[in-house]
């Protein structure tokens, strides 16, 4: 996926409500792009270690 001529090929999600995560997630990946998500920025920060 190319947004402002950047390849796009990982996201991480950071909200704490579930339903929103989960539906990103869904359509993210039927763009092929590869998902993180967290529920609150203290997850999602120890994610980006990864």
């Amino acid at each position: 996926m190319y947004l402002s001529g950047l390849t796009v090929n990982k996201v991480l999600i950071a909200d704490d409500c579930e339903l929103n995560r989960q539906l990103l997630t869904f359509f993210l990946e039927k763009l092929n792009i590869n998902v993180m998500s967290a529920s609150n920025g203290l997850e999602a920060l120890e994610l980006t270690k990864k």
